[in-house]
């Protein structure tokens, strides 16, 4: 496979930094049949995915549902970790999600005028 456009990906290529922002919370308990789980999130759609598939995630793991996100394993945890995501405490995840709901807004909204 290619390289990919993170910090390190995970053939354990190094390449420069580009500001791209990933992040993760902590693991939780869900019931889920694969054990605690985390959200994958980023600062677009398309860094997120291009981060998840990179993880080697497939595409119809994405879950567009009010925040687009991918759910990790514990072990999917720690490979985003070790490819540069940002771990994020419960508030910090909170305040987060309100910004990329707010973003998105915005988005829309400049969108639907641009349409007119």
């Amino acid at each position: 496979m290619g390289q990919c456009r993170f910090d390190r990906c995970r053939h354990g290529d190094r390449q420069e930094g580009i500001g791209v922002a990933v992040y993760v919370d902590g693991l939780r308990d869900y019931g889920w049949r694969h054990g605690p789980s985390c959200h994958l999130l980023a600062d677009s759609v398309e860094e997120l995915i291009e981060f998840a598939e990179s993880m080697e995630m497939r595409r119809e793991w994405f879950q567009a549902k009010s925040t687009p996100h991918f759910d990790l394993t514990a072990d999917g945890r720690t490979a985003a970790v070790s490819m540069g995501a940002i771990e994020l405490t419960n508030r910090e995840l909170v305040a987060k999600i309100r910004e990329l709901r707010h973003r998105r807004r915005l988005n829309d909204e400049i969108s639907r005028h641009l349409k007119k």
